[in-house]
C-alpha cells in the first residue's frame, strides 16, 4: 500500500506540473495570437514538445482536448477548452518552426559573414599582388632606362674612340 501511495503522489505531482506548464503555454499562445511575438525556446520548447508528443512508450499518455478541459478557465465552455488546447498545440509547433527559422537565419548570416571575410582576404591578396607587380614594372622600367642610357653612352664612347683612332691614323688631316 505504501508503494502505491508513493506512486500516486508522483502521479499527482506530475499531473500538477503538466497542468501548470499547460496553463503557462496556453497563456503564451494567447499572447502570441494577440500579436505579441512570444516564442518558446530551448529547454521550455523541448519540454513542451515532449509533453505534446511523449517518446516514453511505457506510458503512452498524451495530452488531449478532454485532458485540457479539466484545466479549463472558469466561465469558458468545453469548446473553448478544445480551441485553447488546439491553439496551444499550434503554438508549440510554431515555436519550433520559429526556432528553426532563426537557426537557419543565423546560419545564413554566418555564411554571409564567412563569404565577406573570404572576399576581404581575396581583395587584400589582390592588392598585394598589384603592389608587387607595380614594383616589378617600375624596376623593369628603371633598369631598362639605365640600360638604354648605358647603351647610348657606350655608342658615344665608341664614336669618340673611332674618331680618335681615325685622327691618329691620319695625322695629316689635322
Amino acid at each position: 500500500l505504501m508503494r502505491q501511495w508513493r506512486r500516486l503522489k508522483r502521479w499527482v505531482k506530475d499531473e500538477a506540473e503538466c497542468a501548470a506548464a499547460y496553463r503557462r503555454w496556453r497563456s503564451l499562445a494567447r499572447e502570441n495570437q494577440a500579436g505579441s511575438p512570444v516564442w518558446l525556446a530551448r529547454s521550455d520548447l523541448q519540454r513542451a514538445q515532449e509533453w505534446l508528443n511523449p517518446a516514453d512508450q511505457k506510458h503512452p499518455w498524451r495530452p488531449s482536448e478532454a485532458w485540457a478541459q479539466r484545466y479549463n478557465e472558469a466561465g469558458r465552455s468545453d469548446r473553448d477548452a478544445g480551441a485553447a488546447f488546439a491553439l496551444t498545440a499550434r503554438y508549440i509547433k510554431a515555436s519550433q518552426d520559429e526556432v528553426e527559422r532563426r537557426q537557419q537565419e543565423r546560419e545564413r548570416a554566418q555564411t554571409r559573414d564567412l563569404l565577406a571575410e573570404q572576399n576581404r582576404r581575396k581583395a587584400r591578396r589582390l592588392k598585394k599582388v598589384a603592389a608587387a607587380l607595380t614594383v616589378v614594372v617600375l624596376l623593369s622600367t628603371w633598369f631598362g632606362y639605365h640600360a638604354y642610357q648605358s647603351e647610348r653612352q657606350a655608342q658615344v664612347l665608341r664614336l669618340v674612340a673611332e674618331s680618335e683612332v681615325t685622327e691618329s691614323s691620319h695625322p695629316d688631316k689635322r
